[in-house]
């Protein structure tokens, strides 16, 4: 699972998540950008988790975003993007099939990345957000959903629904 969004509905999502003993892992923006954090070091995070369902993340509080965005707000914006997006293609290809994205933006981010156009849509996890099937390989599932979506049980519910 990947969530971008920082809405108060995904952050809630994220605790709720956490909560329940998942594993997760946060992308900080400032280590990104100085490459103390990269690609690869989230990628094998996923991969060391093997028999678990992770959630990556880069959601946080208002007040922390605003500090972030001292780098440049479009800057940190694409950089966190385009990680993602990354990411999210990167497992697909090592074999995982289960995508959910909190985020408009970064839903839209990592749909570009994965290159599929045409959906086949599914039931919803909750109301606007269906799970999506690409018609290109109908082995994959994918969620996205607006940070605002959901409920606060949200990725789980998530989860049990793609299985």
């Amino acid at each position: 699972m990947i969530a971008g969004s920082c809405s108060i509905a995904t952050l809630a999502q994220i605790q709720d998540f956490q909560e329940k003993g998942h594993p997760s892992f946060r992308i900080d923006p400032f280590a990104l950008y100085n490459g103390t954090q990269t690609k690869q070091e989230i990628i094998d995070f996923v991969l060391s988790h093997p028999d678990d369902e992770v959630l990556i993340y880069s959601s946080d509080t208002s007040e922390k975003i605003k500090e972030v965005q001292k780098l440049g707000t479009e800057i940190v914006a694409a950089m966190i993007e385009r990680t993602l997006g990354s990411v999210a293609n990167a497992l697909l290809h090592k074999g995982y099939g289960r995508i959910v994205v909190a985020g408009g933006e970064t839903s839209g981010a990592v749909t570009k990345v994965l290159g599929y156009d045409v959906f086949e849509i599914g039931d919803s996890v909750a109301p606007g957000v269906p799970i999506m099937i690409p018609v290109q390989n109908k082995h994959i599932r994918l969620v996205l959903k607006s940070g605002n979506f959901g409920q606060v049980d949200f990725f789980t519910r998530a989860l049990e629904m793609t299985r």
